[in-house]
């Protein structure tokens, strides 16, 4: 039955047997067809009324199957965690009435304190609570609950639950019965009865991060002595668990992420070497050999003679050997911090610029390639870690390098030719909205060809690449070290652009990196608002 014929109502349903059954009763062999038929009508009395049939049903596991693909894909662009919850709630919010959940919310412990000791509870999101009620139960009740043993088992514990009806657990003691009842509009409750839950723990990268639970509850199908739970509540459930597994490699990554950095840092260190040595160690190298040689004359010059001018002269040649050894002290320090692990230091990015073209210079002049930045926006000091944003910096340079030589027409882009003089700019600024406290705004474009606008979010997965050699990883791991300074990186499209540039990529960080311990909560009260 599709309900068509209104056959879904219960009332209806039943009458239609005892129809059945009044007719079969004037047949000459009654008994055993009515005995068949009350059969039936028991049946359908403990059937679910909201089947929809199997079209209905495959409908409902490809809105699932998409929610999933959805928090794979978050993973495979380095998304932050706090964005793939939050997407994750907003498309299963989205359902509307597919989804039967009557309340979504995600509740932290601002750390993972030691056992037995009380969690420290605050509420960090919700779908389909009424803002004041969750308001009211954030601020009155959670702050009664960290001896909760029932919270202690998600939270700090990271059990999962996989479908739990709460008049069969004697753990759970009603913590989450101030949000269920009554607590959508569209749903009210006649009576207070048990209720379906369902939960997935969400643990922080080490003990200092948040620890966090996501919490789904249900209405309940029948009554307390038989409870069944609604159509698509297994395939929420379903999807929880991937939710669960996307976000523990997102803390696996953001974890390693200096380990990952250094082992690509390696990596690049191996493919610039060969250029940097012989370019810039090499041939200031040459220069100095060359001058000592000069120097050498003179002095014996000065044996026989000591006029004036030769005395001018070495003057001259050593005022040029100055700048020659301070350029050769440059390249290998800049390559030297190529090399380093990373560390919290205070800086100015004029430090960071300088290295950065250092390291790129062969690359950069034998592409025919000129970068430039802001003499004043360069003088801005950071505290934060100047190894991993020469990492962004070298790994954006080289990819804009990369498109220049490429020079071929992508599909999506309309046909380019390479300009008279190939740019890349660092654009600096200090404005970035939706941010508190201090932040600073890197643009780096070039004036190469465009990224399509398909792929200004796939260039950040992992894998992907656009030209021949590559292999899809320096912006994937680009954006995990915007993540690990505290900010973010994305692609600009081209309405952000100004009109003489193509292509550009934007950074926003804080001036002072959070320590790691702070992050976590910083990006809760932007998503929080």
């Amino acid at each position: 039955m599709d309900g068509r014929d209104g056959s879904s109502d219960p009332q209806r349903r039943v009458g239609l047997f005892d129809n059945l059954i009044d007719f079969i009763r004037n047949h000459p062999q009654p008994q055993a067809i009515e005995a068949q038929v009350r059969a039936l009508k028991a049946s359908a009395l403990r059937d679910d009324l909201s089947y929809v049939g199997p079209v209905g049903q495959n409908i409902g596991h490809q809105a699932y199957d998409q929610i999933v693909k959805g928090v794979f894909d978050g993973v495979l662009q380095a998304t932050s965690r706090e964005v793939l919850l939050e997407t994750f709630l907003d498309q299963l919010n989205a359902l509307g009435a597919r989804s039967p959940a009557r309340c979504l919310c995600v509740i932290e412990s601002a750390s993972r304190p030691e056992p037995g000791a009380p969690l420290e509870l605050a509420g960090f999101t919700q779908r389909r609570i009424q803002p004041a009620r969750w308001r009211n139960y954030c601020e009155q009740t959670l702050p009664k609950l960290g001896a909760s043993p029932f919270f202690d088992a998600v939270i700090r514990q990271e059990k999962t639950v996989d479908l739990w009806y709460t008049g069969f657990v004697t753990q759970y003691q009603g913590e989450l019965d101030a949000l269920f009842y009554g607590a959508t509009e569209r749903s009210p409750d006649h009576g207070r009865t048990g209720y379906w839950i369902s939960a997935v723990a969400l643990p922080g990268a080490d003990r200092y991060h948040p620890y966090r639970a996501l919490f789904i509850l249900y209405p309940t199908k029948g009554t307390d002595l038989e409870p069944r739970f609604p159509s698509g509540a297994l395939q929420e459930a379903r999807a929880l668990t991937f939710l669960a597994l996307a976000y523990r490699v997102l803390n696996h990554q953001l974890a390693s992420v200096a380990e990952e950095v250094y082992a690509r840092r390696q990596e690049l260190l191996t493919s610039l070497a060969p250029g940097i040595i012989h370019h810039e160690v090499g041939m200031q190298a040459t220069i100095i050999r060359t001058l000592l040689n000069e120097q050498n004359i003179l002095v014996r010059r000065l044996y026989e003679s000591c006029r004036s001018p030769d005395l001018d002269a070495l003057v001259d040649t050593v005022a040029i050997l100055y700048p020659a050894v301070a350029r050769l002290y440059e390249a290998t320090n800049a390559f030297n911090n190529l090399e380093r692990r990373g560390a919290y230091e205070r800086f100015a990015l004029a430090k960071v610029f300088g290295e950065a073209l250092t390291i790129t210079n062969y690359r950069l002049g034998h592409a025919g390639v000129q970068a430039q930045w802001s003499e004043s926006g360069a003088r801005i000091e950071l505290e934060s870690d100047a190894a991993l944003l020469l990492h962004l910096l070298v790994n954006i340079l080289l990819n804009a390098v990369n498109a220049f030589q490429a020079n071929t027409v992508q599909e999506g882009v309309p046909d380019w030719q390479p300009p008279a003089s190939k740019v890349i700019a660092i654009l600096v600024g200090t404005d970035c909205p939706n941010r508190q406290g201090d932040w600073v705004r890197l643009d780096l474009c070039n004036n190469g060809p465009a990224i399509p606008k398909s792929d200004l979010e796939r260039v950040f997965e992992r894998g992907f690449t656009s030209h021949s050699g590559g292999h899809g990883y320096g912006l994937y791991i680009c954006r995990l070290i915007a993540h690990y300074l505290g900010g973010e990186l994305r692609a600009l499209a081209g309405a952000e652009l100004a009109p003489e540039w193509n292509c550009g990529f934007r950074l926003e960080i804080p001036q002072a990196m959070p320590r790691l311990a702070d992050m976590e909560t910083d990006r809760r009260k932007r998503h929080a608002k």
